[in-house]
């Protein structure tokens, strides 16, 4: 859990509050590793997998939409300005 919040950058609490939502919404799977109890491992349930699947197919759809017709130019013009907006955000993890 320690991990999760630190890599999402929210606290422990906030990090398991989530967790256990998800959990009960049968979204996300918690369990422990054989090794060290202490551990515990989430991963996404089957129904959790599902709507990730989901919410891809639409975000690729959407981008689809937005792309389409668009010349070659421009298109070199989007991916330039998506660089920048990625590196904009990835600036602000540092």
């Amino acid at each position: 859990m320690s991990h999760l919040a630190s890599t999402i950058g929210i606290a422990l609490s906030t990090a398991t509050g989530i967790v256990d939502t998800l959990v009960k919404k049968e979204m996300v799977l918690r369990g422990t590793d054989s090794h060290d109890r202490r551990l515990v491992i989430c991963q996404l349930s089957p129904r959790g997998q599902e709507l990730t699947n989901g919410l891809w197919t639409m975000g690729q759809a959407q981008m689809k939409k937005l792309l389409d017709g668009l010349t070659l130019g421009q298109l070199r013009e989007a991916k330039e300005v998506a660089e920048f907006l990625l590196a904009n955000v990835s600036q602000e993890d540092v």
